[in-house]
């Protein structure tokens, strides 16, 4: 299973999540990517592993990971009332987006002095 974040730049809802019961992997693309150990953890086991890894990773130890009708989302700790927008990857964004911008400029510069 894969989810993708979706929503305005870092303040991220996961939508239309599929059962899940295994350990998660982060990727650079803010993809989200469920990995097999399922095959050795109990049954009842499972439910409250899959909520601590999400809340672990989806939060960044910073609220629950929390999903009702379809619609997941991080309940922020009291001490990061921010924790579904975070700062560091908002500024990443933007300096990207700056870059693309600068690039453009620059691109489009030289094609009207050629």
């Amino acid at each position: 299973v894969t989810e993708t974040r979706t929503g305005p730049l870092g303040c991220s809802n996961y939508d239309n999540l599929d059962s899940v019961s295994s350990v998660l992997v982060q990727s650079p693309e803010n993809k989200i990517h469920l990995q097999g150990l399922q095959a050795i953890l109990p049954e009842y086991l499972k439910p409250r592993f899959v909520q601590a890894a999400l809340s672990y990773i989806g939060c960044n130890e910073e609220g629950q990971f929390v999903c009702r009708d379809n619609d997941c989302w991080c309940h922020c700790a009291v001490d990061y009332p921010q924790c579904n927008c975070p700062e560091v990857a908002l500024r990443a964004m933007e300096a990207s987006v700056q870059k693309i911008r600068d690039s453009w400029k620059m691109a489009n510069r030289d094609f009207e002095e050629s």
